[in-house]
C-alpha cells in the first residue's frame, strides 16, 4: 500500500506538488484506521470539497479518495464539468456515492443511484443524509442487470466491502467469504420516464448485463455520456469487452479521454482504448453539446488546485 500512495502522491494533480505533507496525511489514516478498526466503528468523516461543502463518510478502505479527494481525478472533473441544475445523474454501483455527491452536491443536479449490498448501502444513506440531499437523490438497495430477478452477491464489510461482486454459478469461494441474495431489475423498467444525461457504471465486471437492461435508455437522446469501468473483469462471467463496445458503439456513443485543466477532449482509438491510464471510459454521443456544457461550467477549487 505504500509503494502505491508514493505512485499516487506522485502522479495526482491535486497533491503531487505537496507529496512531504500527502505522505504524512497518508500516515495519519493508517493510524486513525488502526485505531478504528480496534473499536467499534470503522467510519471516517471527511471533507472531499471546500465551497460548497461537501463531506463524505469513510470506511477504512478509501485511503485513496482521503489522499486524493477525487481519487478518479479526469472522469469525477468531466463528470463536475458536465453536469448541472437540470441534469440527471444515474449511478449504477454507487458505492459511498461520490459520484453521486459531486453531481447533486456540487452542481445541484438529481441523481438515481443503486448500490446492491445492504453495508455499502448504508453508508451511501449516511452520505446523503450527511450532505441533506435525500430531495435531490433516489437510492435504491438492489441492482441492476438484464432482467428481473435475484443474484448472489459477496457481501464484504469494512477492508473488502470495495469488492463486492456478482458471484457466479460455480464460483468457487473460500469458506468465510460472506454472500447475500439481491433483487436485480432493468435499468428500462425502474427509468421509465425519466431522462438521465448522464450514466455512470461500476458494477464489477457485470456491466454487460446492465447495458443489456438499458437498451431504451441508451437510445434516449437526453442520453449524451455513459462513464463505464473497463478494465477486462468482465472476462469472469464470460463477457467481452468488444461487445461492450460495439454497443455503444451501435447507439452512436464514442470513446473519449478528458484533461480536466484545459477541459480538452481527446478521442479514443483502438490502439490507445487499453492505454489511456484510467479504469474508467468515457463514452459521448453528441460531444458538441457536450463540449459547450464544458466551455459554460464554473470553476471549482480543491486543495488550492483550481479547475
Amino acid at each position: 500500500m505504500l509503494r502505491r500512495s508514493d505512485e499516487i502522491v506522485s502522479s495526482h494533480p491535486l497533491i503531487n506538488k505537496k507529496k512531504t505533507s500527502m505522505l504524512l496525511k497518508f500516515w495519519k489514516w493508517q493510524i486513525a484506521t488502526k485505531i478504528l478498526l480496534d473499536s467499534s466503528s470503522n467510519k471516517i468523516l471527511f471533507q472531499v470539497i471546500d465551497n460548497p461543502e461537501i463531506k463524505i463518510i469513510l470506511a477504512d478502505t478509501y485511503w485513496e479518495t482521503f489522499l486524493c479527494h477525487l481519487d478518479e481525478w479526469e472522469d469525477m472533473v468531466y463528470l463536475l464539468h458536465v453536469m448541472s441544475e437540470e441534469d440527471l445523474l444515474v449511478d449504477v454501483g454507487a458505492n459511498l456515492g461520490i459520484y453521486t455527491l459531486l453531481a447533486s452536491g456540487v452542481r445541484g443536479a438529481k441523481s438515481i443511484c443503486f448500490e446492491p449490498v445492504p453495508w455499502t448501502y448504508e453508508y451511501l444513506m449516511d452520505n446523503l443524509y450527511l450532505n441533506r440531499l435525500t430531495s435531490k437523490v433516489k437510492a435504491f438497495n438492489y441492482g441492476v442487470s438484464d432482467q428481473d430477478s435475484e443474484l448472489r452477491f459477496t457481501a464484504y464489510t469494512s477492508r473488502r466491502s470495495f469488492g463486492n461482486r456478482v458471484v457466479k454459478e460455480g464460483d468457487e469461494l473460500d469458506e468465510d467469504t460472506p454472500t447475500i441474495t439481491v433483487k436485480v431489475k432493468k435499468l428500462d423498467e425502474i427509468l421509465e420516464g425519466e431522462c438521465p444525461s448522464v450514466l455512470k457504471i461500476d458494477a464489477e465486471g457485470y456491466e454487460t448485463p446492465v447495458l443489456s437492461g438499458a437498451e431504451g435508455l441508451l437510445s434516449n437522446p437526453t442520453l449524451h455520456t455513459v462513464i463505464l469501468e473497463l478494465i477486462g473483469s468482465g472476462s469472469l462471467y464470460g463477457f467481452n469487452e468488444k461487445d461492450i463496445m460495439e454497443t455503444m458503439s451501435s447507439h452512436n456513443f464514442v470513446p473519449y479521454t478528458y484533461e480536466p485543466f484545459s477541459r480538452q477532449l481527446k478521442r479514443l482509438d483502438d490502439q490507445n482504448q487499453k492505454s489511456h491510464g484510467s479504469r474508467n471510459t468515457i463514452f459521448i454521443r453528441d460531444v458538441d453539446r457536450v463540449k459547450e456544457k464544458i466551455a459554460q461550467s464554473s470553476y471549482l477549487t480543491i486543495n488550492g488546485v483550481d479547475f
